[in-house]
C-alpha cells in the first residue's frame, strides 16, 4: 500500500527510475496536478511539484517515457497534448489548425523511445492516428478512418463560437455545416446537449450528422456547465443547486446561433439523451418558442418521483448528483425548479420523439410516458409520439396508472375538461372512520409506509407532502373555478407549493396567509415576479421577499380557494391537521363580507375515504385534486356563514389576536 486511501483522492502512478510520477486532485487540485514522489517513500509529504493546478485546466491523463512526460489535458473545451523534457523541464505542445477538434494518446509498450501515438478528429476529419517524434517535433500520419460512401473535409466549415449565459459565462458551442449551407438564419439546426456527471462531449469526427449537414442542416453542440468541457469547477457550476445554470447555458447557446444567423428560432432541433434527456424536457418547457422540434433520447424526466424513491437501487447513489429531496427541502425545491415533469404547462410545445429502453428500469417504455411520467398538455400529448427500439409507434395520448401495491395495471385516455373521479388504488375508498383523528393517523401511517410522502419528515402532524402533487396540481387548473380564477386564496403548506406555482404560470394572482393571519395576507402578483423566480416565490422559506403584505381589512374577495388536507371523503368532507386554521380563515373572511367561494383541496389518492364525522364549522369541499385526476362534488355541504364564538377557548382568541379584534368589533355594534 502506498498511503491509506482518502475519499475523494485520486492518483494515477508511473514510475521513472526512482521516483514516481502521480497525477493527482489531492489538496483540492481539484483540475488535477503531477508531482513526483521517491518509490521508497510516495507519500504527500515527499512530493515534489512537477506541472501545478490550474484551474480550468483538467489535466486527463499522462503517459511516461525515459525522456518525456506527456499529459493529455483539457481547457475551455479543447484538449492539448503537453510534451516536458524530464531532465530540462521545457515544455511544448502540438499545435494543430482546426479550430475545434478531439485528441486521445495511445499508450504503446516502448520506454526508451522518442516516438508518441496519439489520434486526432474533429467534426469535419475523420480519425487520423499519427506517430509525433517529441525530440524533432515532427508528425507522421500513419492511418486514417475511412468513410465507405466518401468523405472530403474540404466541403465542410468548422467553428468554436461562444453563447453568453444568464450570469454571463462565455459557453463553448461547436458547429459543423457545409460550406454551401448559407448562413442567414434560413437553415435549420440540430442543436446536442448533455451537461451531467462531468462528461465532456468531445468535438470529434461523427459520420451519422453528414446525413443532416448533406441536406442542409447547421450541427452544433453545446458544451454546457454539468460537464467538465471547461475543468472540474464546470461540472460543479452544473449540479445539486447549481443544475439550473445547465439549462440556461443551452438556450443561451440556441439563441447565440439565432442571433448569428446560423438558424432562426423555431427552426431548431434539440437533442439530449438521458441526463440529456432531462434536460430536453427542462428547456422544452422553459422556452419551448425556440425549438422546432425535441428528440429526448431514454429521458430522465421524472426527477422528484425518482430521487424520492429510495427504494430504486439507483436513486441513494445519484443523491451526489441531484441531491436528496426526502430529507432536505433545499434540494426538494432546487429539483422542482427544473424537474420536467413537474413543471409541464398546458401551453404549446414542440414536436417531440421521446424512445425509452424496453429492459433498462431507468428509462422504462411506458404507454403514454415520457421518461415514467406522462405529459398531460394536450398541446403536448397532440404533438408527442413515443417509439420502441425498432422504430414503431407505442402511443398517442394514452396514460397509465400502477397501483399503489404494483399489481395492476389500469390505462384510460384522457381529455383537457373532463372531469373524472380518481382512481382508487387501495382499500381507503370504501372505508368509514370512526373520528378525523383515526382518518389522520391511518393516512399519515399509509404515506409514510407506502413511501408515498415527501418532504418535509415526519409527516405525522402536518398536511402532508405527497408524490404526485404537482400532477394534482395541474388536474385541479382543469377544473372551471380554478382554471378561470384571477384571484385565488391557497394556504402555505407544502403539498400545494405546485398549485402556488401552477397559478403563477397561469397569471392568477393568489393570496397567502400568513401565521394566524397576525400580519393579514401575502398577494403574490405574477406580473412582478419573473417567471424564473416562481419556484423560489411559491416556497415558503423564500416567499417573503416576493409576497406583498396586504391587511385583513384589505383583502379583496377571492374567487376560489385552495386548502390542505390529510384526508378527504367524495361527498366533499375535509380533515386537516387538527388545527383548524383553514376553517378559521374561512369563517374571518364571511365574517368581513365576503361571499363564500369555492374551496378544493390537493391530496394523494388515498386520502380520498369513504367517511368520517364532520362538524358544522368544517371548511366544506367544492372539488378535490389527485395525482390521477380531479372531480368536483355534486352537491357541497353548506359553508359556514361565519365564526361560531361557541366553539372558540379563550386561549383560540389569544392565538389568533384578529379574533379578538373581530369579537370587539361584534360587541361595539
Amino acid at each position: 500500500m502506498l498511503w491509506a486511501k482518502e475519499t475523494g483522492i485520486t492518483c494515477d502512478f508511473s514510475d521513472h527510475g526512482e521516483s514516481f510520477f502521480i497525477r493527482t486532485n489531492h489538496d483540492g487540485a481539484v483540475d488535477f496536478k503531477i508531482v513526483s514522489a521517491p518509490i521508497a517513500a510516495p507519500s504527500p509529504g515527499n512530493w515534489t511539484e512537477v506541472v501545478p493546478h490550474q484551474p480550468g485546466r483538467l489535466i486527463r491523463s499522462m503517459l511516461l517515457f525515459e525522456q518525456h512526460l506527456v499529459r493529455l489535458e483539457r481547457e475551455d473545451a479543447l484538449p492539448r497534448i503537453v510534451i516536458r523534457e524530464i531532465a530540462t523541464g521545457e515544455e511544448h505542445a502540438i499545435a494543430f489548425d482546426e479550430e475545434a477538434y478531439d485528441l486521445s494518446l495511445m499508450p504503446g509498450y516502448e520506454f526508451a523511445t522518442t516516438i508518441l501515438r496519439f489520434a486526432y478528429s474533429s467534426p469535419t476529419t475523420p480519425q487520423r492516428i499519427y506517430y509525433y517524434d517529441m525530440a524533432t517535433r515532427t508528425r507522421q500520419l500513419r492511418k486514417e478512418q475511412e468513410i465507405p460512401s466518401g468523405h472530403d473535409p474540404e466541403k465542410y466549415v468548422c467553428r468554436r463560437l461562444y453563447a453568453k449565459s444568464h450570469d454571463g459565462i462565455e459557453v463553448p458551442v461547436t458547429v459543423l455545416y457545409a460550406k454551401s449551407t448559407p448562413v442567414n438564419g434560413t437553415a435549420p439546426l440540430l442543436l446536442y446537449g448533455y451537461g451531467s456527471y462531468g462528461i465532456s462531449i468531445p468535438a470529434a469526427f461523427s459520420p451519422n450528422v453528414f446525413s443532416l449537414v448533406d441536406r442542409g442542416f447547421v450541427h452544433a453542440v453545446a458544451h454546457i456547465r454539468g460537464g467538465t468541457d471547461r475543468g472540474y469547477g464546470w461540472y460543479l457550476d452544473g449540479k445539486m443547486k447549481k443544475k439550473m445554470n445547465t439549462f440556461h447555458d443551452f438556450i443561451a447557446a440556441a439563441e447565440m446561433l439565432v442571433e448569428r444567423k446560423y438558424t432562426s428560432a423555431g427552426s431548431i432541433v434539440a437533442q439530449g439523451r438521458s441526463a440529456g434527456g432531462m434536460l430536453m424536457g427542462a428547456v422544452a418547457n422553459m422556452r419551448p418558442d425556440l425549438f422546432r422540434g425535441i428528440l429526448a433520447e431514454v429521458p430522465f424526466v421524472d426527477v422528484i418521483n425518482t430521487m424520492s424513491d429510495e427504494t430504486l437501487p439507483l436513486t441513494p447513489p445519484e443523491w451526489v448528483e441531484w441531491g436528496d429531496p426526502i430529507r432536505e427541502e433545499e434540494a426538494f425545491n432546487d429539483m422542482a425548479a427544473y424537474c420536467p415533469y413537474t413543471n409541464i404547462a398546458d401551453k404549446a410545445y414542440p414536436n417531440v420523439l421521446a424512445t425509452g429502453g424496453l429492459t433498462d428500469p431507468r428509462h422504462l417504455l411506458g404507454a403514454g410516458q415520457m421518461g415514467g411520467k406522462t405529459a398531460p398538455s394536450q398541446h403536448w400529448r397532440q404533438r408527442h409520439t413515443l417509439l420502441d427500439q425498432h422504430g414503431r409507434r407505442a402511443w398517442r395520448g394514452v396514460r397509465p396508472f400502477r397501483s399503489t401495491q404494483g399489481n395492476r395495471l389500469v390505462i384510460r385516455v384522457r381529455a383537457d375538461g373532463v372531469r373524472q373521479q380518481p382512481i382508487m388504488s387501495d382499500d381507503f375508498g370504501d372505508r368509514k372512520f370512526k373520528s378525523t383523528a383515526d382518518a389522520r393517523e391511518t393516512i399519515w401511517q399509509a404515506l409514510t409506509e407506502r413511501k408515498l410522502a415527501r418532504f418535509p419528515f415526519p409527516v405525522r402532524g402536518r398536511i402532508p407532502n405527497f408524490k404526485g402533487a404537482e400532477a394534482a396540481a395541474r388536474h385541479l387548473f382543469t377544473l372551471p373555478p380554478w382554471r378561470d380564477a384571477k384571484l385565488l386564496k391557497i394556504n402555505p403548506d407544502s403539498p400545494q407549493k405546485p398549485v402556488r406555482v401552477e397559478a403563477l404560470r397561469r397569471g392568477i394572482t393568489y393570496f397567502m396567509p400568513t401565521p394566524r393571519l397576525k400580519a393579514g395576507f401575502r398577494k403574490f402578483d405574477p406580473t412582478r415576479i419573473p417567471p424564473e423566480k416562481f419556484n423560489e416565490a411559491a416556497a415558503l422559506s423564500t416567499s417573503e421577499q416576493w409576497g406583498e403584505l396586504v391587511a385583513l381589512e384589505d383583502m379583496p374577495q377571492v374567487d376560489a380557494i385552495v386548502a390542505g388536507s390529510v384526508a378527504v371523503t367524495r361527498a366533499g368532507k375535509r380533515c386537516g391537521k387538527g388545527e383548524g386554521y383553514s376553517d378559521i380563515e374561512f369563517a374571518i373572511l364571511r365574517e368581513l363580507g365576503h361571499r363564500a367561494a369555492p374551496v378544493a383541496t390537493t391530496v394523494h389518492d388515498i386520502s380520498v375515504v369513504d367517511d368520517f364525522p364532520s362538524d358544522p364549522t368544517d371548511l366544506p369541499l367544492s372539488a378535490i385534486a389527485t395525482p390521477q385526476g380531479a372531480f368536483e362534488i355534486a352537491s357541497p355541504l353548506p359553508a359556514p356563514a361565519g365564526i361560531d364564538w361557541s366553539c372558540l377557548t379563550e386561549r383560540d382568541i389569544e392565538d389568533m389576536p384578529v379574533l379578538k379584534e373581530l369579537r370587539d368589533l361584534g360587541n361595539r355594534h
